[in-house]
């Protein structure tokens, strides 16, 4: 199992060990790269549906993320992300461009 999956499986204990079910954890890859995830159940689960939720968007993860940089998978039930930049930091929108006034 890599990395991705390893850290995968960490989010859905810490998720399901939290009152809220959602949770985030960044993960060093290297000295200058970390991973930042997000994982999170709907509140009408059960602990043990809660966990496996994401065990079945990890089965994905070989076949079609490994080489990926971010994903996201959205069940029914469960959300979960992985990017290389933070998921909880909204940019503000970039301003609005002047445009020099049309002279007629």
């Amino acid at each position: 199992m890599g990395l991705l999956e390893n850290t995968l499986n960490r989010m859905a204990d810490v998720v399901v060990a939290t009152f809220k079910k959602f949770d985030t954890l960044e993960v060093n890859v290297s000295a200058s790269k970390t991973m930042y995830m997000l994982g999170q159940c709907t509140p009408g689960l059960s602990k043990p549906e809660c966990w496996s939720c994401p065990k079945t968007n990890i089965r994905c993860v070989p076949q079609r993320c490994n080489s990926a940089l971010g994903a996201e998978f959205i069940l029914a039930n469960c959300h979960n992300k992985y990017d290389m930049y933070p998921l909880n930091k909204i940019l503000p929108a970039p301003a609005p461009i002047r445009r020099p006034p049309i002279k007629g």
